[in-house]
């Protein structure tokens, strides 16, 4: 099984394989491992879970992650926890041998407060989370876009997103020490005149009230990008792959050096990247521009199946179940992962993709 190989990488120089069983610290994309994560995220509301699972073992994936929408999950206090679609999907990735990454979304009003989302609340539904799948959840992506209103469901404060973390590292994550927690997953690119924090003044200031002395991984969403994943962004502002640099320039002038970037969502923008061909060169060249940086973990794609939001155009399985071309991009990627060639074989690929209308991937 390829879940039992392990990489060990040099800078540019190569790649040697050799046969060592699996550790919690040796899973594709965890901080200590060598090897990068590829995953893609679930979309529990849809038929095709089951498939979309399948198509995930099939391909090889690392990871899978999950939205935990707490509202929908327990839209009042005093009602339990509706587990059924998500023990569902666990029990599916389980048999695929593949790591879970869980987000908490959508904080319900019941449990926020002036500042925020409630931390002693917040920590409770982690452990509770926990301690359903303490074999399954590897990760937990806590309020991804907290520099944004919409992902923390009041005024973005960097401060209140720390205390928050730390009550969780606390008084959740002590219990479970194999769970990896992931702060931020911070949304770029925000206009001026609006409420929002920009990411990258929400990242300095989260090192201010102590981030990095509780969190491994930095959390990074580009979703609807439209530039060439290989192209330099104009300024650190700008929406692009690319974005991650300015990330890793932030994380590092505040000493997060061991620290690692974990791309939790990114997609095309399917208004301006609109044929299947010309997506699926997208997501390769994206996935090997991120795949070439050793500061970057993992990389999920937004969407693996369609939901009630999204009619599969970016999806990796389409609304009547048809195989996107990208499938195939992201397959041959991950399967010359664990040959025996060289890591060189990346930058070679990046810089041999054009990215033009009409090219096949």
């Amino acid at each position: 099984m390829r879940k039992f190989l392990f990489c060990t990488l040099g800078l540019l120089i190569g790649v040697g394989l050799f046969f060592k069983p699996v550790t919690a610290n040796a899973v594709s994309g965890t901080p200590g491992s060598p090897r990068f994560g590829y995953g893609s995220r679930l979309q529990l509301a849809n038929p095709q879970t089951e498939i979309a699972i399948q198509t995930a073992g099939n391909i090889d994936l690392d990871w899978i992650a999950i939205d935990f929408d707490w509202a929908a999950f327990s839209p009042r206090p005093d009602t339990n926890i509706s587990w059924t679609s998500l023990d569902r999907a666990v029990q599916l990735v389980q048999g695929q041998e593949i790591s879970i990454l869980i987000s908490i979304t959508n904080p319900p009003d019941w449990a926020l407060t002036a500042a925020g989302p409630d931390p002693e609340l917040t920590s409770r539904v982690i452990s509770q989370l926990i301690a359903r799948y303490p074999q399954n959840i590897l990760a937990v992506e806590v309020f991804p876009g907290p520099n944004t209103t919409t992902g923390w469901r009041a005024n973005p404060n960097p401060q209140a997103y720390v205390d928050l973390l730390k009550t969780i590292h606390h008084k959740s994550l002590t219990h479970y020490p194999g769970i990896i927690m992931v702060s931020g997953g911070l949304t770029p690119g925000l206009p001026e005149t609006n409420v929002d924090i920009r990411d990258l003044v929400f990242l300095e200031k989260m090192y201010a009230a102590g981030a990095a002395e509780i969190t491994p991984i930095i959390g990074l969403r580009l979703i609807g990008i439209s530039s060439d994943p290989t192209q330099v962004p104009e300024s650190f502002e700008d929406p692009a792959i690319r974005h991650y640099e300015a990330i890793r320039s932030v994380m590092l002038a505040n000493n997060h050096t061991q620290g690692l970037i974990w791309v939790t969502a990114f997609s095309w923008d399917e208004n301006q990247i609109t044929s299947p061909q010309e997506q699926a060169i997208w997501l390769k060249q994206a996935y090997l521009m991120m795949r070439s940086q050793l500061y970057i973990g993992i990389a999920i794609f937004e969407s693996l199946n369609a939901s009630d939001h999204n009619d599969g155009q970016n999806a990796l399985i389409q609304s009547h179940q048809e195989l996107h071309p990208g499938i195939d991009s992201l397959r041959e990627i991950i399967a010359y992962e664990y040959s025996q060639h060289s890591v060189t074989f990346y930058l070679k690929t990046i810089r041999s993709i054009q990215f033009k209308p009409g090219l096949k991937p």
